[in-house]
């Protein structure tokens, strides 16, 4: 049992994350393929697009269905990743969860539609740190919209509604699991690409294969090997930052709900596989129909018309101008892509931000177009502001530039601050002698009296002092408090105020296999005051005696 919820700022973020772990490594296998049969597709869909986009020879001809591919395989993915919150819901509230029909599964795919694209727009402003946007609501807001997609009820402003609600509460615990995670995705990022870096090495000395990999190290900074190991890192944290927020929407919702005490209460277990979710996820795959093979004999070929040579040479040039073919054709070099005497990485960046800057010209001219028609009708006399350059295109590689440049002058002055602080905090501070700590005498007939009050001897010179006076009852549980202060101190139990006894014998057989007899002795001991506390056993000084007996065989006990 975990200890007792604050409620006005939830549990720790730490805690909070291992409770997280616990729950997903307990959870059943059909759990997982839930959500990476949902998240393969995209990924390497979206490596496919990426790669094709940056090197194909005819790219612009693709890219309208291959970015309305990638939007289908992102709503799957958002649909799966809420199939995958909602059954651990229903797995933390101890129920079944109900079939999934494919009623419900439209439902479900009706709130992610118009909510999750809305990711691609509001994470990049909260980036931005002069819109003073804060991160850590909108990534709590969008995993709750995953979460409470079930049970919006195909309504996204419902959906939304209760997204914000999970979002909003406890700031302080999702700041700091924002910024736990942030520190975990680093080294998992960190880890994957030493990993996947290591490969191509590995390979050649195993099997003498040389790539471009092991010949030039510049390899390794092409956007796609970075994409792919971003993706990589992605499999590997998302399933945590679901278990996350779904247990922190589980928390928020029960205060008002009561759902963790029935979770507690209920006997019942959940089904292990769910077949009818897989199936109905794989039911939005587009089927195909069967291609038949057409059957040729030698006689009508023979008797087959001759082709003209014109038509023929049309068709080829039609089937060699294809994808299948030219896709490693050589690109058209353009006068500004000719040798500028420019480093490779600088040059490298300037060319990414012109290809985005080009993009965004191209493509959201007209949506900045009609944003200044409508401000235009809201407001009388306003006029979208005039571009230097003349031209109806805003010029977005100047403004980038100048982000890039701000976010880094901003990042040198923070970098100086801090070092700055650091180097006034060196020298070291004068030490302060404190007085010793005196532990208040705690009050044995209070509810709340923890083990961790006083130290073993004060449990055991107030279990002396009370027997003296033939208070028997808190003398037992005097003795009780000292055995668990005295196992917390050889650091055998952790000591919690909801623990039971039952979870402190659990917890002492799994960390003293090598000496059982420490749980056998615990064991006398939390039974005789069970009986003595909340049953109707009288104390007595033969059950005290009997207690001090095993305390001092607890105290014998070598450490395991």
């Amino acid at each position: 049992m975990k200890p007792k919820l604050p409620r006005s700022e939830g549990e720790p973020a730490l805690a909070l994350i291992e409770e997280a772990i616990h729950r997903l490594r307990d959870a059943p296998l059909s759990l997982h393929l839930i959500h990476f049969i949902g998240s393969l597709p995209f990924v390497l869909g979206l490596l496919w697009f990426w790669s094709d986009m940056s090197r194909g020879a005819h790219a612009d001809q693709r890219l309208a269905p291959g970015a309305l591919g990638m939007a289908l395989l992102y709503l799957l993915m958002k649909t799966a990743h809420a199939v995958h919150c909602t059954e651990l819901r229903a797995r933390l509230e101890g129920v079944e969860s109900a079939p999934w029909s494919r009623a419900r599964l439209l439902r479900l795919l009706a709130t992610q539609a118009p909510l999750q694209p809305l990711a691609f727009v509001l994470l990049p402003i909260s980036l931005v740190p002069f819109l003073l946007v804060p991160l850590p609501w909108i990534c709590a807001w969008l995993q709750g919209v995953s979460i409470c997609g079930d049970a919006a009820q195909g309504s996204p402003a419902e959906c939304a509604r209760r997204a914000w609600t999970h979002a909003t509460a406890w700031p302080g615990q999702n700041h700091g699991l924002i910024g736990l995670l942030l520190i975990l995705g680093t080294g998992v990022v960190v880890d994957v690409g030493v990993a996947v870096g290591s490969l191509p090495f590995l390979i050649e000395k195993l099997f003498g294969i040389t790539t471009d990999f092991t010949l030039s190290t510049a390899a390794f900074f092409n956007s796609t090997f970075l994409l792919a190991v971003l993706a990589l890192s992605y499999l590997v944290l998302d399933p945590l930052l679901k278990s996350v927020y779904t247990l922190r929407g589980f928390q928020v919702d029960s205060i008002r709900t009561g759902a963790d005490l029935r979770a507690r209460l209920s006997t019942a277990r959940m089904a292990r596989t769910l077949p009818l979710a897989l199936a109905a996820l794989l039911w939005f795959l587009p089927s195909s129909a069967p291609i038949q093979a057409q059957s040729s004999s030698p006689e009508s070929a023979l008797s087959a018309p001759s082709t003209d040579p014109k038509r023929l040479e049309s068709d080829l040039r039609r089937v060699l101008s294809r994808a299948d073919y030219n896709w490693r054709a050589p690109r058209e070099i353009f006068e500004t892509e000719a040798e500028t005497g420019e480093g490779p990485i600088r040059q490298w960046l300037r060319k990414q931000f012109k290809s985005m800057g080009d993009f965004l010209s191209r493509n959201l001219s007209e949506f900045f177009s009609a944003i200044g028609r409508l401000l235009q009708r809201l407001f009388t006399g306003f006029q979208p502001p005039s571009l230097p350059t003349g031209k109806t295109r805003i010029d977005w590689l100047s403004g980038f530039r100048i982000l890039t440049y701000a976010l880094l002058a901003a990042g040198i002055g923070i970098a100086v601050g801090y070092g700055w602080k650091l180097w006034g905090r060196r020298r070291p501070s004068p030490r302060v002698i404190e007085d010793a700590p005196v532990h208040a005498v705690p009050d044995l007939n209070a509810e709340q009296v923890s083990a961790d009050q006083l130290p073993e001897d004060g449990w055991r010179a107030m279990a002396s002092d009370l027997a003296t006076r033939s208070e028997w009852r808190l003398a037992l549980r005097a003795l009780y408090l000292g055995s668990l202060a005295h196992l917390a101190q050889r650091e055998l139990v952790r000591l919690a105020p909801a623990k039971s006894n039952r979870e402190y014998i659990a917890e002492l057989r799994r960390r003293s296999r090598a000496h059982l007899v420490f749980p056998e002795v615990f064991t006398r001991t939390a039974h005789r005051f069970d009986r003595v506390w909340y049953g109707r056993h009288e104390a007595t000084a033969e059950l005290f005696e009997a207690a001090h007996t095993d305390l001092d065989t607890l105290r014998r006990i070598p450490t395991p």
